[in-house]
């Protein structure tokens, strides 16, 4: 809103106060006794004196101003009000006062020049506030302009829109609009920056449920690797939508420790030949079949790898695992 011009200082103005006493009329003396003949001429005669509260030794004359100091003018426009005495008392001369009167009119114009229109104002009135303060015609009339780099992105540009909408409702100046949408911008990427930390700190906890031993332990890669390939033969943007959706909390549906626990269990029934991998691709079941032979074979001899050394516990868990998956592969 366009500030209002502050009102001028008040000039303390050097007036002379009128002279309260005059000379005294002149008076003519004459030595005739006897009365003068008339003269029918004009003589000049001296002017009525009159003092400051106006008497004289004759009629005043109603040309002359009558003289009346500022104190007693005070006075007599206070008309015994001790406040408004009181207050035209702060004024030294009756033009210092005169002066402090036409500028507290002007500030008052500016005021209501500058007041926001009423619920009862007519269109004009509108138009001529929003044209002194500084705001568009129309809500799409705002010039956009942010501070400190920001920039209003395709995903902001329709809120902005619906908030200069409002705003020119309301008559809200352009400096104002522009504030409140940086304002806006910037309380936005600090929940955007508050949403990453958390997340990165989600993150780090569920990695380290899932690496421990009672959950996925040494098979983290590979149970990892089955998950994400499960997502990206879902049918298109399902993945995405899994990926990018999150909880009530506000935490990443894919940093639960639980879905990915589920969607792991959930890859096995789809694929099961990936757990005999590295769980980026499938083993195909001839495959299967061959290596399961060879470990049948060394079975038969009790003193083979598949039954002394270190290697036999490796050589049996192998084995179940082909058998497990080839099982899965006929359901």
């Amino acid at each position: 809103m366009a500030t209002p011009a502050p009102a001028a200082p008040t000039t303390l103005l050097n007036t002379e106060e009128p002279n309260a006493t005059t000379q005294p009329a002149a008076t003519t003396e004459t030595t005739n006794t006897a009365p003068a003949e008339a003269d029918s001429s004009p003589k000049p005669t001296d002017a009525p004196s009159t003092d400051a509260s106006g008497a004289g030794d004759g009629e005043p004359d109603s040309k002359q101003p009558i003289a009346e100091d500022w104190d007693a003018m005070r006075t007599r426009l206070a008309k015994g009000d001790d406040k408004l005495l009181k207050r035209l008392s702060r004024y030294s001369t009756l033009d210092e006062y005169i002066r402090a009167g036409y500028e507290a009119q002007n500030k008052l114009s500016s005021i209501k020049a500058n007041s926001a229109p009423g619920k009862d104002a007519t269109p004009e009135e509108i138009a001529e506030y929003r044209k002194a303060n500084g705001i568009p015609e129309e809500a799409t009339g705002y010039d956009v302009a942010l501070p400190d780099g920001l920039v209003l992105g395709e995903n902001d540009r329709p809120i902005a829109e619906k908030f200069m909408s409002v705003a020119h409702k309301n008559n809200l100046p352009n400096a104002v609009v522009n504030d409140i949408i940086a304002e806006h911008l910037r309380v936005q990427e600090e929940i955007v920056a508050q949403q990453q930390e958390a997340d990165a700190q989600m993150y780090e906890q569920t990695l380290e449920t899932l690496r421990s031993p009672d959950v996925w332990g040494s098979e983290f890669v590979k149970n990892r690797n089955m998950v994400i390939n499960l997502l990206n033969e879902a049918p298109p943007g399902v993945g995405d939508l899994i990926q990018g959706a999150r909880l009530p909390d506000g935490s990443a549906l894919a940093n639960n420790a639980e879905v990915l626990v589920w969607l792991n269990s959930l890859a096995r029934k789809v694929n099961p030949t990936a757990t005999l991998t590295d769980g980026n691709r499938s083993m195909p079941t001839d495959q299967i079949e061959n290596e399961m032979s060879q470990l049948t074979k060394m079975m038969g001899d009790s003193n083979s790898e598949y039954w002394k050394g270190p290697l036999a516990e490796k050589h049996q868990n192998r084995y179940r695992e082909l058998v497990t998956a080839l099982q899965g592969t006929n359901r």
